[in-house]
This record gives structure tokens, sequence and C-alpha cells, in this order.
């Protein structure tokens, strides 16, 4: 009801928004839970069925030298990330399975058991950097990166050491945005997405492909189950989604409507 019905009916779309005779049929079945979903249908045309497509996708040329570099971000070192003494004391918790985040706050010397999250502004608008401690990411000997943030979609790092996250965002800049994988001080796993740092030119199912292959990858250097460890990273910088978010200007408390 919230998401189309609703929806269509302020907008005036008077043919769509509900599953009746005589309207539009776009439709989609998930599960209950809405993990998977089982079946698209467009116009009243299957259009995919269990993950698989079931007509010929439309071939739209697209190559990465169609589009300029727009991630213009300055070099990164691995002294750049460092948390301020100010902000020792807090950390932003991640929650499982959730875009919402908790005001975690730490005791003396906790800092330096967790990841640190870096903000750094990539639009060539300033260089903004900030640096915060964060709980439940997990991740270990290593780094990910990501230009897709919303909404304002600077570059956003998670990591355990600062060589692997200058590493991760210098990388992010080199390709145009997209995602990063670093570890031990080389690049494990990379996607571009020349389209603005937010899209790729490769189809559907072999973005769908490369996105599980670097999730596997993170996952496996220890970066927490219950969590998506790419989208997890788009969210933490979105100042609208409480509690605590991380902008290139500073961590920001949703619930004190302020800056630490």
């Amino acid at each position: 009801c919230m998401s189309s019905f609703n929806a269509a009916g302020y907008y005036g779309l008077s043919d769509r928004g509900n599953v009746r005779e005589g309207l539009i049929a776009d439709i989609a079945v998930m599960s209950e839970d809405g993990a998977r979903v089982h079946l698209v249908m467009k116009n009243g045309v299957i259009i995919a069925k269990e993950q698989k497509l079931t007509f010929k996708a439309y071939n739209i040329p697209c190559k990465p030298s169609d589009f300029e570099n727009t991630v213009h971000m300055r070099e990164f070192k691995a002294e750049d990330f460092v948390i301020p003494d100010r902000l020792k004391n807090v950390a932003i918790g991640l929650v499982d399975g959730q875009l919402l985040t908790t005001r975690e706050e730490l005791k003396a010397g906790e800092w330096r058991r967790l990841n640190m999250l870096a903000t750094a502004e990539r639009h060539g608008k300033g260089g903004g950097l900030s640096v915060c401690a964060l709980k439940g990411y997990g991740i270990k000997g290593g780094a990910v990166a990501t230009s897709v943030s919303h909404d304002s979609h600077n570059a956003v790092c998670a990591g355990d050491n600062g060589a692997d996250m200058a590493l991760a965002l210098n990388r992010l800049r080199e390709i145009g945005g997209g995602y990063v994988v670093a570890c031990g001080g080389s690049i494990a796993g990379e996607m571009a997405f020349p389209a603005f740092g937010l899209m790729s030119c490769d189809g559907a199912e072999e973005v769908a492909a490369r996105t599980e292959e670097l999730e596997r990858l993170a996952h496996g250097m220890g970066v927490n189950e219950k969590i998506d460890a790419l989208t997890t990273l788009s969210f933490v910088a979105l100042p609208v989604i409480p509690r605590m978010r991380l902008l290139d200007t500073g961590l920001y408390d949703l619930d004190e409507r302020a800056f630490l």
C-alpha cells in the first residue's frame, strides 16, 4: 500500500499501483520476508523468474570512455586515517540486517580494537575527510571502499588499518568509482562504476555475479555475515536514518541533531 498504491495515487497514475483487472500489471512476487524475488512481471509479461531473465535483454551500448571520471579526491596516505581524540570514546554501531545504527559509548582504549570508518568528499568541493570508530563490521587485514553513498555519494571506506584504506580509496579514484577491496597492501577485488561512480557499463547478470564475488571476498576477511558488506557502507553517510552517520564534515548524531 505504501510503496505502490499510495505513491501511484499521489502522482495521479490511475492506471497502476494495485493488482486489479484493467490496471497495468507491473508485479513483483517475493518471499514473505522480501529476501528473494521469485517472479517479475512488466506490462503483464513475465520478464524474470527465480533470479533469471526470461527475455532477451536490451543491448544498449555503453563503454567507460563515454563518461568523465567524476571521482575527484586527493591522494590519501595511511596517516590520514586517524580517529580524533574527541571521538575515541564513541563509535557507530551497526545493526544486523538493518540500515539503522546505534551510538556506542566506548571504554578507554576500546577504539583500538575496532574498525575505522572514513568518509571522503569526492566531488572536488573541498576535500573533506572524516574518520571515526565502527563497531559491528569486523573486517581484518584490509578495507572496503565504495563511491555509492546516498545521497551525496561521497567515498566511504571501512578498514582495520590506514594503509589499506588509503589504497582502496586511491584505487577508487583511479577507476572512476565503484567497489574496491584491499587486503594486505594489494587490491584483492574491484568493480568499476564509470558512470558517475554509480553505475557499471556491464550487463545486469555480470554486475550481480561480480557483486556476490566481492561480498564473499569481504566476508572471508571477517566482515559480519549478518550484514551486507557493500550496501551497508552505502548508507553509513546518509544523515536521514537514525542514529549515527559519518559525513565528510564529521560524525553526526541524529538524536542530538548535532555534530560530535
